[in-house]
């Protein structure tokens, strides 16, 4: 009998930033206090976060850090709960458990508070870091580090500027930055931030979005939640205009894939909507608008959906005279298609964090680890592997069923996988994969450009030695070291497979395993 165990390779961190002057076109830090004035040092402190970009940001599983001024490494603050999304131009306010202030927080965190000097940063669900700001003698600034507030009871706090030209009294109430937004960024934080010795002003998500526009605004919906594949449905939009604002157009673009006439005929509107309508190639521009209420519905029809599973947003954006910008959440149709394969659902950017990721995919593959180690199990195509993180799954197949699976690209420590995974199929049991012939060398190489060929994959190294008389297992699995006597690597011994606590090979031997990752900081390469 074969028995499956995982190998796992590590790389270096290596973290790179470059000095570009512009708004941001990421969520930032925008303001912050560690000290209270008039309500106590730590019921007044807060960070503030910013999203200066023109939709918005899906920050599930964000975690704020903080960092000593002499420390060497950052522990967790607060973490932003699932499902959380950062409107566009908006705010998101987090505060100690012992918050005095206005507004009311959106997340807090239990810990101590915050020292005058230090460092804080925002990583996102996969442990990249997003922004960082260092403070007074912080010793982990973007450039140089921004000024703290002062070092006795004051009700200053640290603000970052909205253009280059920004100075306190500009961005405090009445100033001509007031409602600009906080999104200037040239990666050095002592540019970027000002002491807000008028009066701060923490914002959480319920607060006005910066700056004010009738561009982007506006809500939708559609009742048509989930198609198959090359169905033809007619799709209905149903619009609703923020009534501060007044729009005068918007678009429509239908989403990528999406087969359709291109045929103003096949646009409609209810009779509690007036617009011109035009279309050039997939965008529908409805001009001159008109609301005779407080909602209308604009169905576009003999839509034909796409092969591919996923959710397919119709991106709408609305204008107020100026510029067109895309509204919050737009309305999404989930199109149950065929498998893809296996390489292409897992694809990686230059960081090694999957271009799909958050993505539903259909693949097809053939189980090469079910319940071996608990969790996950994986499966492989003539194109590659996957892991599939759902204990459901693992329970239901055996090694050599061939699957077909819709699941949720996610990144955990390196490692892509499928979560929330229904079995679409069981076409066949009893196949066999063949390992593929590699070298320690091929595998230390891997993930060049974000390319992990073997991630994931049923692998076979010959004539390798061991660092150990005995796989001596008897907690959650141990790391050893392979050698082909030039170059090393880890094999993870688990627990849960017949060999772990036996004697191990004295010599030479050739092992076959599946590749794992566990790699916490970017490049999630190796």
């Amino acid at each position: 009998m074969r028995v499956l165990f995982s190998i796992l390779v590590t790389s270096a961190y290596i973290f790179c930033a470059g000095a570009v002057a512009q708004t941001a076109d990421h969520v930032v830090i925008s303001e912050f206090a560690t000290r209270g004035g008039s309500v106590g040092n730590q019921a007044g402190e807060f960070v503030e976060l910013y999203n200066p970009t023109g939709t918005a940001v899906d920050v599930s599983g964000w975690e704020l850090q903080y960092r000593s001024a002499s420390g060497s490494s950052y522990s967790t603050l607060a973490r932003i709960p699932d499902g959380t999304r950062m409107r566009a131009k908006s705010f998101y306010l987090i505060t100690g458990s012992s918050w005095g202030g206005t507004p009311v927080a959106d997340v807090q965190w239990a810990v101590s508070g915050l020292a005058d000097n230090g460092s804080i940063r925002v990583v996102d669900g996969s442990g990249r870091p997003v922004d960082r700001v260092g403070f007074g003698s912080g010793n982990d600034p973007e450039g140089s580090a921004a000024p703290n507030h002062g070092t006795s009871a004051n009700d200053n706090s640290v603000e970052r500027r909205a253009s280059a030209s920004s100075t306190a009294a500009t961005l405090a109430a009445g100033g001509a930055e007031e409602f600009a937004g906080n999104g200037w960024d040239t990666d050095d934080n002592a540019a970027d931030f000002v002491v807000q010795m008028n009066g701060r002003n923490p914002q959480n998500s319920a607060s006005a979005a910066e700056p004010l526009s009738a561009d982007g605004s506006g809500s939708a919906s559609t009742t048509v939640q989930q198609v198959n594949a090359g169905d033809t449905l007619d799709l209905p939009v149903d619009f609703t205009p923020s009534p501060e604002f007044t729009l005068t157009a918007m678009k429509l673009v239908i989403p990528h894939g999406f087969l359709w006439s291109g045929d103003e005929a096949d646009v409609e509107t209810d009779s509690r909507l007036q617009a011109e309508i035009s279309v050039q190639e997939d965008t529908i521009l409805l001009d001159r608008l008109s609301f005779a209420g407080e909602a209308a519905t604009i169905t576009i029809r003999k839509l034909v959906a796409p092969s591919a599973t996923g959710n397919y947003s119709v991106v709408i954006l609305t204008s107020g005279g100026t510029n067109f910008l895309p509204i919050q959440n737009p309305p999404a149709v989930f199109v149950k298609g065929g498998p893809i394969p296996i390489a292409e659902a897992r694809e990686n950017d230059v960081n090694g964090v999957p271009v799909n990721l958050g993505t539903v995919v259909t693949v097809n593959g053939i189980v090469t680890v079910s319940d071996q180690f608990g969790a996950p199990a994986y499966i492989q195509d003539h194109t590659g592997g996957i892991a599939v993180y759902d204990f459901t799954f693992t329970q239901a197949v055996n090694i050599g069923d061939e699957v077909t699976v819709t699941g949720t690209i996610t990144h955990f420590n390196g490692l892509t996988e499928l979560e929330n995974v229904t079995i679409d199929a069981q076409p066949s049991t009893g196949n066999t994969v063949t390992p593929e012939v590699v070298t320690l060398a091929d595998l230390l190489g891997d993930g060049q450009g974000g390319d992990e060929k073997y991630e994931a994959e049923l692998v076979r190294i010959n004539s390798v030695t061991v660092n150990t008389n005995a796989w001596g297992v008897s907690g959650s699995g141990v790391n050893y070291t392979l050698s082909d006597g030039t170059r090393e690597l880890d094999v993870r011994i688990d627990n849960d497979v017949p060999f772990a606590g036996q004697p191990a090979p004295g010599g030479s031997f050739d092992i076959i395993g599946v590749i794992s990752q566990y790699q916490r900081n970017s490049p999630f390469v190796g």
